[in-house]
């Protein structure tokens, strides 16, 4: 298991690499190799979020909560809160 702040760190790169493919592709919509490496990066980046929620919490508050009967959310430093340095 990869520590919290390792996973947010693979989260936030991944997540910048998906940006930055979809903004050359909104010029660029018929780039087969663009496509391609997205989808890639948008696999990835599911299976990096499937794990850092069955391992700490919701990585957004749109997750389900692990816990149907509490709101953890919160449980966790917010990354702009420094947690991760």
């Amino acid at each position: 298991m990869q520590s919290r702040c390792d996973l947010l760190l693979q989260l936030s790169t991944t997540g910048f690499a998906m940006d930055d493919i979809r903004l050359f592709l909104d010029t660029h919509p018929g780039d087969t190799k663009a496509i391609e490496l997205f989808n890639e990066y948008a696999k990835n980046y599911a299976a990096l979020e499937k794990e850092y929620t069955e391992n700490y919490a919701g990585f957004t508050s749109y997750c389900s909560n692990n816990d149907c009967n509490m709101w953890v959310w919160n449980d966790y430093p917010m990354p702009w809160e420094g947690d991760c340095r």
